[in-house]
């Protein structure tokens, strides 16, 4: 009897704490919905200043700077890409400057006007650049493509057109830099020893590069039913993380096996660009690693929450992504 009393007390408080800790995360991210909007804010205020000082002092040509006014950039590179030609960055903890104010905002997008040496723009440093703002287009019909619904959604408000780089300090983040030379030598390689429209679709199918990728090779893909295996997401994550697990735990143990097919996963998601649909794989491979670890029940459904849970507190507004919509429908049709 006194068992069963101290068992449901226990459970009393396990619900407690439970309660405690899920209303402790909830107001978190509020807190953090809250700061991340007030940022949007900021730089919603700085165009409008910068689109009425250009009817008023430059012309059309001189993009979003006023005459006597730099706009400077500095911001931590989280990843690097090159599409159409160009060089892009990825920047987070961005301060803006423009003339004498100081703004700090949320992500950017960067385009590099002049292609940075090898020594240059190397991910996890923090770099300081100047150019022009570039806003975002909205949809001019419905259906249309809404550039500022996507990008907003990765919590991105606009583009910098970057002129020249003004310096670069901080140190690099030596795995994600190695990462992206390894995909720039495998792209390479598939361009030297494959046709254009084998190179591209090669590149886009295992390395989540569309660098060479063409419309006509999309439609046909579409057309055939076919297109989910273009994007880097759940089937690709499971195919290789699962073939990894299998050879690995053949020779070793499962700590050993589990261990190295989460990180190699990790690895292989960070390469290919930090998809939104391969990160929730990702993460539901690690729950199924730690399941087989512990000697317990996989839930796809749990698994699901728990990476649902995880992006939605990185970027909240991922909520309006249709990429991670996309992904969390066709994963509960398959479990529900």
């Amino acid at each position: 009897m006194y068992l069963l009393y101290a068992l449901r007390q226990r459970k009393r408080r396990v619900y407690r704490f439970t309660a405690v800790l899920g209303i402790g995360f909830f107001l978190l991210g509020i807190a953090r919905i809250w700061y991340m909007q007030q940022q949007s804010y900021t730089i919603e205020t700085i165009l409008k200043e910068q689109e009425t000082s250009l009817s008023v002092e430059t012309d059309a040509s001189r993009g979003w700077q006023t005459e006597n006014e730099k706009t400077i950039l500095q911001g931590k590179i989280e990843k690097k890409e090159r599409k159409n030609n160009q060089t892009r960055l990825y920047l987070n903890h961005v301060f803006l400057r423009i003339g004498d104010k100081t703004y700090k905002t949320n992500s950017v997008l960067v385009r590099l006007k002049q292609e940075p040496s090898d020594q240059s723009c190397r991910i996890g440093t923090t770099i300081v650049l100047e150019g022009n703002i570039r806003q975002l287009n909205r949809a001019a019909n419905d259906g249309n493509y809404d550039e500022f619904q996507y990008y907003h959604s990765l919590n991105m408000d606009y583009h910098f057109d970057a002129e020249r780089i003004c310096g670069e300090y901080g140190r690099e983040d030596v795995l994600a830099e190695k990462l992206f030379i390894i995909k720039e030598k495998l792209k390479e390689d598939y361009i030297n020893n494959l046709s254009e429209r084998n190179a591209g679709i090669l590149g886009t199918m295992l390395l989540g590069d569309k660098e060479l990728w063409e419309k006509e090779v999309s439609t046909v893909f579409q057309q055939a039913g076919a297109s989910h295996v273009l994007v880097i997401s759940g089937m690709h994550i499971s195919c290789i993380g699962l073939f990894c697990y299998g050879l690995l735990r053949k020779k070793g143990n499962s700590l050993c096996a589990c261990t190295a097919a989460v990180v190699f996963l990790f690895c292989y998601v960070k390469m290919t660009g930090m998809g939104i649909s391969a990160i929730r794989a990702w993460i539901m491979f690690a729950l199924l690693m730690a399941a087989k670890l512990s000697g317990r029940s996989y839930d796809s459904r749990t698994a699901l929450s728990v990476a649902v849970l995880v992006l939605l507190w990185k970027n909240p507004y991922l909520v309006e992504n249709a990429g991670l919509q996309f992904s969390v429908a066709a994963i509960l049709g398959v479990v529900v």
